[in-house]
């Protein structure tokens, strides 16, 4: 039986593994959907387990019983991690005219307004910018954004549709041109 947490900053899962359920799926999906960090709790003691767990985007696993102080210890780690402050050394944020990018958050804004995307999205999103001016083949976003082998057409549809998500959301599509039958290219300049 599973048990999640799920808060604006923090996924706790507290598991008691069944044979029949995939605690690894779950794990997937919220690595993929969500933008916050994944804490699992669990029984079981399977060194195969908890490495699938955090191959599949887990950032910490713990044992039961649970020793209450430790499990708080632990989710204030995560959290000053997550929600590190900036620093002069350290720049956590891209600023593209008014599109700007916190990495540390993994938040998107325009014009101060927080847009909401998926960890797909955004993971999408901050590639094109981080290789602004280049035009990228929907091959080189699909093998950046995805852990399984480029297949063609059908992974092109992907990255098109995943693409024309994130131009909606933005509100300008101009940021991220179309280079017809090949792939995209961020337009703008970081600042």
């Amino acid at each position: 039986m599973f048990y999640a947490v799920n808060t604006p900053l923090f996924t706790i899962i507290a598991a008691s593994v069944v044979k029949k359920m995939k605690p690894d799926l779950l794990i997937e999906y919220l690595y993929r959907h969500t933008q916050i960090p994944i804490m699992i709790i669990c029984s079981d003691k399977k060194a195969d387990i908890i490495v699938n767990s955090i191959h599949n985007g887990a950032v910490h696993y713990m044992y039961t019983p649970v020793d209450e102080e430790l499990l708080a210890a632990h989710v204030n780690l995560y959290l000053r991690r997550y929600i590190e402050p900036e620093t002069e050394e350290t720049p956590h944020q891209i600023v593209v005219g008014n599109l700007k990018l916190w990495l540390t958050r993994r938040q998107v804004f325009v014009e101060d307004k927080q847009i909401k995307l998926t960890a797909k999205q955004y993971d999408i999103l901050l590639y094109l910018v981080e290789n602004h001016g280049r035009v990228l083949s929907y091959e080189k976003i699909y093998e950046n954004n995805w852990d399984e082998p480029y297949l063609g057409l059908e992974d092109d549809k992907k990255v098109v549709f995943h693409i024309h998500k994130i131009q909606q959301k933005l509100q300008d599509p101009s940021l991220i041109e179309n280079e017809r039958n090949f792939g995209y290219c961020f337009r703008g300049i970081p600042e």
